[in-house]
């Protein structure tokens, strides 16, 4: 991709690499690493008795470095593993960044557009380091995902 072309969705949708990159920072830092609901009505979940109104929290970083589907490495980050997926992986409930089901991100398809688009610009235009040595990723534990140092680039136009 030339630095300064505009990518269309074709040339997007054909960046099998970026896909992966994005999946699995999606999978390992989810935006929202919690999210919950609340049961509209009593219905079981399995043997469980699940009132009308309780709350049920979902555990989306959890879920996401599930090591029963992942494996042991599930907590790290490895672009790859999305070009050959795990036979125990669901895409309902192995990858939760975007829910599933009546609460699913319906922006989902467009979002990860656009987090293509941007990234694809970024990268064919710029390089990225990390600012200084032996810097970590830390993230917050919130009600969203942040770095707790800001995350400091080196950024180069190339």
């Amino acid at each position: 991709m030339e630095g300064n072309m505009h990518p269309d969705y074709g040339v997007l949708k054909g960046l099998q690499w970026l896909d992966c990159v994005l999946m699995e920072t999606l999978r390992v830092f989810p935006a929202i690493p919690l999210d919950g609901c609340v049961a509209n009505k009593t219905d079981y979940v399995g043997d469980i008795l699940v009132p009308k109104g309780t709350v049920i929290y979902i555990p989306i970083a959890i879920a996401n470095t599930y090591k029963g589907t992942w494996g042991e490495d599930a907590e790290e980050w490895k672009p790859e593993r999305w070009l050959n997926l795990p036979k125990e992986y669901n895409p309902t409930y192995s990858f939760m960044s975007f829910l599933a089901g009546p609460h699913a991100c319906i922006g989902k398809t467009m979002a990860m557009m656009e987090l293509k688009f941007a990234l694809a610009r970024l990268i064919t235009n710029f390089t990225f380091e990390p600012a200084y040595d032996g810097q970590a990723l830390q993230l917050s534990s919130g009600i969203s995902s942040v770095f707790l140092d800001g995350m400091p680039l080196r950024v180069k136009q190339v």
